[in-house]
Parts: C-alpha cells; sequence; structure tokens
C-alpha cells in the first residue's frame, strides 16, 4: 500500500471513530471528484451541489460501515453519488410538475400596451380593406358566366365539351337516366 493510500486508510478509520476533521479531510479530497461526477450526469449546477452534498451526508451517516477492500475510499463515494442520481432521475423532483392553476394560465401572455394599439391599427386597416373590397367582390359574384360551351377536361387536358345545361356522359354509354317531358334527357334546369 502506497502512501496517499495508508493516509486515506488513516483518514477513513478517523472518521469512522467519531473525528469530524478527519471527514473535513475526506470531503476536501473528494468533493470535486463527487460533483464532477454528478454533475457530467444531471447538467445542472444547483441539482448537482445538492446532491454532492447529500452523497458526503449520507457517506458521513454511514462511514461506519465502510470496509477497505484495496478499492479507494472515493469509490464508496461515487457509488453512493450514482444510486443518489439515479434515485433522482426517478423521483418526482426531476418530472415537471404544473399545477392546473398553472396549466389554465400557461397560455395566457400579459400584452403590452404597445401590442394593443399595434392590434388596433391593424385591425382598422383589415377592416377598411375588407369594406373597400366589399363592392368589387359584390361585382364578381353577381357576374354572368361567359358564353360558349362548358367542357369537361381530364387531367391532360382532353375531354368533350357539352353545352352549360347538359348532364354530364353516362360512362359506357348506358341510359342516360329520367327524361323530360317529351323524351328529352332531363337537364340541371329540369329539377326543381
Amino acid at each position: 500500500m502506497d502512501g496517499d493510500s495508508r493516509r486515506m486508510m488513516d483518514l477513513v478509520e478517523r472518521a469512522q471513530g467519531g473525528e469530524a476533521e478527519a471527514f473535513g479531510h475526506l470531503y476536501d479530497q473528494y468533493s470535486d471528484t463527487v460533483y464532477r461526477y454528478i454533475y457530467y450526469r444531471v447538467g445542472g449546477r444547483a441539482t448537482a451541489e445538492d446532491l454532492t452534498s447529500e452523497t458526503f451526508l449520507r457517506a458521513l451517516r454511514r462511514i461506519g460501515t465502510f470496509t477497505w477492500q484495496g478499492r479507494d475510499f472515493g469509490a464508496w463515494l461515487v457509488t453512493i453519488a450514482r444510486n443518489l442520481v439515479a434515485d433522482h432521475f426517478k423521483s418526482s423532483r426531476f418530472r415537471l410538475e404544473v399545477t392546473t392553476g398553472e396549466m389554465l394560465d400557461a397560455n395566457e401572455v400579459e400584452r403590452s400596451p404597445e401590442d394593443s394599439v399595434l392590434e388596433s391599427l391593424s385591425n382598422a386597416a383589415l377592416l377598411e380593406a375588407v369594406r373597400l373590397a366589399q363592392p368589387a367582390a359584390a361585382g364578381v359574384r353577381d357576374a354572368p358566366l361567359p358564353p360558349g360551351p362548358v367542357g369537361r377536361r381530364d387531367r391532360a387536358g382532353h375531354g368533350e365539351e357539352r353545352g352549360r345545361d347538359q348532364d354530364p356522359p353516362v360512362p359506357g354509354g348506358a341510359d342516360p337516366g329520367p327524361t323530360a317531358a317529351g323524351g328529352q334527357p332531363m337537364t340541371r334546369g329540369d329539377v326543381r
């Protein structure tokens, strides 16, 4: 066993005997290692600090159960830290908890006076544009259809032309269906 291992073993034995200063030296020796281990896994400074403190608190409470097995004392601390990190991710502390009241208010955004003025101006401009467009739209709506046959075309633009008031041809040349008075096929104009 080398000098560092002997010194760490001596500190652990003194801490097991209740010497607070010995445990303080162990903390000084391993706190950075434990913090870095936890921080790398949780990604947040405050959480890493909390879990590092909890690691050393548990180690202090259980220092009497530590037995030297040829491994460094730091390995025991990292095992405690690993378990705390796992518990953290399983616990509700990690999960995002949102109260019902916060959920109901989540979509409400506090509006600034500038936003209200800009919205009012936009609404006024929109209403004016609609008012000006209404006479033009009324003229389009009432305009007659252009004269000439209206054709039925497929996607390629091929097809037959027919008059406006004729029904589309029946596929396969089948019976044209109902007829109007006089035996002529009914047109859309005949349906009332």
